[in-house]
């Protein structure tokens, strides 16, 4: 709100998960959906109206973003950019397209040294919470789908790092980047 009230223009691109809507905390415009779910097909808010773009949704929202970014490339801006991935979709996986998945074929993921940790020197709780849970569900007990599931979110990475780059570049076609700040969380 701070920003919207100094009289830049406030956008809302991505992920939302709050309580409050965008307007509510000062976006003046917003492009968002609702917490994690699935990639393609998702139900996005756009401008107030209800759509279910057919491309990934981070794609879909970064071209809104460089869209917002563009058309207020002279006056101060503000976008709040999340995005979907690197969280799973709402199967609990990371369905990459097969051109990002195609970057890592072949290669072995890596396998974290405490991989098999037994959890002596733990605080007790470690063994039964969701995250060691899921693990085991996604088979974590084997090298192997360790190493396969690291290849799986490096694919999704560079699929999300892929949809960004339609922000970056309308900020070199508008030359930004020296009064630009980009804070990555």
């Amino acid at each position: 709100q701070k920003f919207s009230e100094a009289g830049y223009q406030c956008f809302l691109s991505g992920k939302w998960h709050l309580k409050q809507s965008p307007s509510a905390l000062g976006f003046s415009k917003a492009c968002y959906f609702y917490g994690n779910g699935t990639y393609y097909g998702r139900k996005v808010i756009d401008q107030g109206v209800s759509k279910k773009p057919k491309k990934h949704v981070d794609l879909f929202c970064a071209e809104r973003s460089a869209d917002f970014i563009a058309e207020h490339a002279d006056k101060p801006f503000l976008l709040f950019h999340c995005t979907q991935t690197p969280h799973m979709d709402g199967k609990l996986r990371w369905p990459s397209a097969p051109q990002f998945r195609k970057l890592y074929q072949g290669q072995q993921g890596p396998l974290p040294d405490n991989w098999n940790d037994p959890y002596l020197v733990k605080p007790p709780y470690l063994p039964g919470i969701r995250n060691r849970r899921k693990a085991i569900e996604y088979g974590y007990q084997s090298p192997d789908k360790i190493r396969s599931h690291a290849l799986e979110y490096y694919s999704v990475v560079s699929e999300m790092d892929a949809s960004l780059k339609h922000i970056f570049d309308v900020l070199s076609e508008k030359d930004l980047w020296k009064n630009t700040y980009i804070v990555f969380l």
